[in-house]
């Protein structure tokens, strides 16, 4: 029995059997790229003191992003109108916001237009490249040990924010 016709796609009983085995597999898998986040922070951390709190915030964060990318793969098989496709897709980078917040914010540009370039193989190659070229502005600041920091130090002096390249920070 097929319930709607996509294109060329057909769904199927058997397509729709998957839909809870692929949020079951977004949710863990989400769960344990959080684990492992939270590990590598711990592991990089120059002070490695962390609370609870933040360990589930991030942990909670990474197994929402996984659910709303299993929910975004399931609407892309199963989606019978444009739109339901097109509010899944958004949820599903709705759902990837919470990997930005705090440090992570600094990677936003990589994993975003990283991945448009990537995988919109529908789009002009100037398109894909000027995706490409943005994607690679964060990495080049962070592998080079670059922060906000050592751009400009400021100094407090009677309630002004003074800033220099050139000041040592008191």
């Amino acid at each position: 029995m097929t319930y709607a016709a996509i294109s060329n796609q057909v769904v199927t009983d058997t397509t729709r059997r998957k839909i809870w085995p692929t949020h079951a597999l977004g949710l863990l898998g989400g769960l344990a790229l959080g684990v492992v986040a939270r590990l590598w922070m711990r592991l990089i951390a120059d002070d490695p003191a962390f609370t609870w709190n933040g360990t589930v915030f991030i942990v909670v964060g990474f197994m929402t992003f996984g659910m709303a990318q299993s929910i975004a793969a399931m609407a892309r098989q199963c989606a019978t109108r444009r739109w339901t496709l097109t509010t899944a897709r958004v949820f599903g980078g709705v759902g990837i916001l919470p990997l930005f917040v705090a440090a992570g914010g600094v990677m936003a540009p990589t994993v975003i237009a990283g991945g448009l370039a990537a995988s919109r193989s529908d789009w002009p190659r100037s398109a894909r490249t000027t995706c490409a070229l943005i994607a690679t502005i964060p990495v080049l600041f962070v592998g080079h040990g670059s922060s906000i920091h050592s751009v400009g130090r400021c100094t407090r002096s009677q309630g002004l924010c003074r800033c220099s390249p050139f000041m040592e920070s008191s």
